[in-house]
């Protein structure tokens, strides 16, 4: 992994149980879409140009849209948003969660 921190991202963890690395992440500091690039780089242990771009996979403007959470919507309830992305189920919470899970590759 990755020691170098990123700005409003926290440390990648990873829980054995459910083979699943997490961490958390300020989206007033980064977007959800560059979280995410950045978390799965550490979990494919990769640098984000050696892959292929997210928008392959979902639209990042729109996953900013729907994951960064802004004060006003305190009274708001969470956005979940679940995709797949190099071998890898994603989730990405609006409150600053972003799980990546390996998926068995045959």
């Amino acid at each position: 992994m990755n020691d170098c921190p990123v700005e409003g991202l926290e440390p990648v963890e990873y829980d054995d149980e459910t083979n699943t690395f997490q961490a958390g992440f300020d989206s007033a500091e980064l977007p959800p879409s560059h979280a995410v690039v950045k978390v799965v780089s550490e979990v494919c242990d990769t640098q984000p140009t050696d892959f292929e771009p997210l928008y392959s996979a979902i639209d990042p403007q729109a996953l900013d849209r729907i994951c960064t959470r802004h004060p006003l919507d305190s009274q708001e309830g969470d956005c979940v948003v679940e995709f797949t992305y190099l071998d890898c189920q994603i989730t990405v919470k609006s409150y600053g969660y972003i799980a990546v899970q390996p998926l068995a590759v045959e």
